[in-house]
């Protein structure tokens, strides 16, 4: 199964979802394709790979369509409805792009909140599911 994580071959929605899960250790998405997707330069990323972030971002944070309106559950108990200064809050809690950084005689990962900018937090808001859209991905409540 790492082989094809590597590849890119997993198709199986509950095996993505697993597979985009947040890592024990370091707390943010790890899968590899999806970091690849991260990893292009900020300003550059089509709505198709809206719809990676999207699916991973849906799965860890707890968003929530409340009546129509894309929500998020904060740590303190409270629902606050996302719009998209909050979801560039949300976003770094959740999503990281991998680096790799020297240290003297050794290479180590490190990884980095993901940081969007205006134009490419406005997929998320769409309506439709192809182009990012956030509250179609989310539970009803």
């Amino acid at each position: 199964m790492d082989e094809a994580r590597r590849r890119g071959d997993v198709t199986d929605p509950a095996l993505l979802a697993q597979l985009n899960a947040p890592s024990r250790d370091s707390g943010y998405v790890t899968d590899p394709k999806l970091l690849a997707q991260l990893n292009t330069p900020e300003g550059q990323r089509p709505a198709k790979e809206a719809e990676g972030l999207a699916d991973a971002l849906s799965e860890v944070a707890e968003l929530y369509d409340k009546d129509g309106a894309l929500v998020w559950l904060t740590e303190e108990g409270k629902l606050v409805r996302v719009i998209p200064n909050v979801l560039a809050e949300i976003i770094p809690k959740y999503l990281a792009t991998k680096h790799l950084e020297n240290h003297g005689d050794r290479v180590v990962a490190k990884y980095v909140p993901l940081v969007l900018d205006a134009q490419n937090l406005r997929h998320f808001f769409t309506a439709d599911k192809r182009m990012g859209s956030l509250i179609a991905r989310v539970t009803k409540v």
